[in-house]
């Protein structure tokens, strides 16, 4: 099989969840490269597309940039916003981190009736000035059939 391909620093993220907001921490290292550009994303990213049904089509994307900018979609609708979803960032010399936080419901999750959610995480970079995209799963970003299974586990 073809090895999935990796970033040239460490990506580490953890999730936890208190019933009513998931949150997510990425911590990548390697300085960050912001592309110099306002568009978004024209550097480095991170973030996750959640999938909470089995409909493949019915998925949220949701991204944080170094510059501290967040991007959300709903599979390519990007007029589809997460009504209270934020991020904060934090860059040094050597790393950056990001922690997502995103409202349960407007992913479609409710972590109270027990039901799979699949999820891929995800790192972009701009190493030597070209665009790579890392995930969890070693597939496009886009390809929900190959988000994996994560149990919401109740408080």
């Amino acid at each position: 099989g073809k090895k999935p391909l990796s970033p040239k620093g460490r990506t580490h993220v953890s999730a936890f969840h208190d019933n009513e907001r998931l949150y997510v921490r990425f911590l990548c290292e390697g300085r960050p490269t912001l592309g110099g550009k306002e568009v978004f994303p024209s550097g480095d990213s991170v973030g996750l597309l959640v999938r909470p049904k089995k409909n493949l089509n019915d998925y949220r994307h949701l991204l944080a940039a170094p510059n501290g900018r967040g991007y959300d979609a709903k599979a390519y609708d990007h007029t589809w916003d997460a009504e209270g979803f934020s991020v904060a960032v934090d860059c040094t010399q050597a790393a950056w981190r990001a922690v997502l936080s995103v409202p349960l419901g407007e992913i479609g999750v409710n972590p109270t009736v027990p039901g799979e959610v699949y999820i891929a995480f995800v790192r972009s970079t701009a190493e030597d000035g070209v665009r790579k995209t890392y995930t969890s799963t070693g597939f496009m970003p886009h390809r929900a059939d190959r988000f994996k299974p994560v149990e919401i586990q109740t408080k």
